[in-house]
């Protein structure tokens, strides 16, 4: 009997969009079989961009992603498999799976709808019918244990590629120097931060990201987030179950520490903080690696 598919959900930082993490998603879905050694990979590439744009962000960005894999779930339920699906005006869509995807060969991104409801029960449809494991990079790594826990005893497991590890009931603020959070609210207009790019000069993106395409892509995809979302809360949600990480740059040091000390598996890789847009490659090896672990771990 074949193997469940494994559902890899990539999960992009609030401060960044999708393409951030494009490429990555295709590597996974061309790499995945072959490394984990059987089970059919299906990658699914959520858009957040939607829900990050209003207070509370915290609530929106939990709910939205519950209903966005509550309505990919639904639409499966006649075939066992994730169908395609046209956004609406409200930006409610479903998702594809990679090897569903347009004529690029990209897995399209899955906008959640705004209205926070979660809708049907995920457990109660067809798909997911194999493990999934939910994948947050930079800024989603603080957000994945409430992801998770928004979609029950759903999630197998959680990756954390370059990303922070959970915090649960502190705030952005709490974990950044003073001078940091003083500085993005100077440079914040009308009660909303800059876009990520801006936050630095110079802009990191002419430094990181050399295709012209891709840097644009991701430079006009980073929403301007309420600075109110850096004085909220994180969810007071604890995650117990198997977890890894995948260490990219240097000033995630201090999170690779806490990893290890925690017993994951670690992979780390001498490359920079956008490596899953510009050299996923490398990255989607590291994941699958950690993903396997975890897997066999469970």
């Amino acid at each position: 009997m074949a193997a469940s598919p494994i559902t890899i959900v990539l999960v992009h930082s609030p401060f960044l969009g999708p393409a951030s993490l494009r490429p990555l998603a295709d590597a996974l879905a061309a790499h995945g079989r072959d490394l984990l050694a059987g089970p059919d990979i299906d990658v699914v590439l959520l858009d957040l961009r939607p829900s990050v744009v209003s207070a509370p962000v915290h609530q929106v960005l939990v709910g939205a992603f519950a209903d966005a894999m509550s309505e990919r779930a639904s639409e499966s339920s006649d075939t066992g498999r994730p169908r395609a699906a046209s956004p609406s005006l409200r930006g409610d869509v479903g998702s594809e799976r990679a090897s569903e995807s347009s004529d690029t060969g990209r897995p399209r991104a899955a906008s959640p709808s705004l209205r926070g409801d979660i809708g049907s029960e995920l457990a109660s449809e067809t798909w997911p019918t194999g493990p999934v494991v939910l994948v947050g990079h930079s800024g989603a790594g603080p957000l994945l244990p409430a992801f998770a826990d928004a979609l029950e005893d759903t999630v197998t497991g959680l990756v954390f590629v370059d990303a922070g590890l959970p915090t649960p009931g502190r705030t952005w603020r709490d974990t950044v120097p003073a001078e940091l959070y003083t500085q993005l609210k100077s440079a914040s207009r009308e009660g909303r931060l800059p876009r990520w790019q801006r936050w630095f000069d110079p802009d990191p993106l002419v430094e990181l990201v050399a295709d012209e395409e891709l840097r644009a892509q991701i430079a006009d995809e980073a929403p301007e987030v309420p600075v109110a979302f850096l004085k909220e809360p994180r969810p007071d949600v604890e995650w117990s179950g198997p977890a890894g990480y995948v260490a990219l740059s240097e000033p995630y040091a201090e999170d690779v520490a806490g990893a290890e000390a925690l017993g994951w598996p670690v992979r780390r890789l001498d490359s920079h903080h956008l490596a899953p847009a510009t050299d996923p490659d490398p990255v989607a090896v590291a994941v699958l690696e950690v993903l396997g672990e975890l897997l066999r771990a469970g």
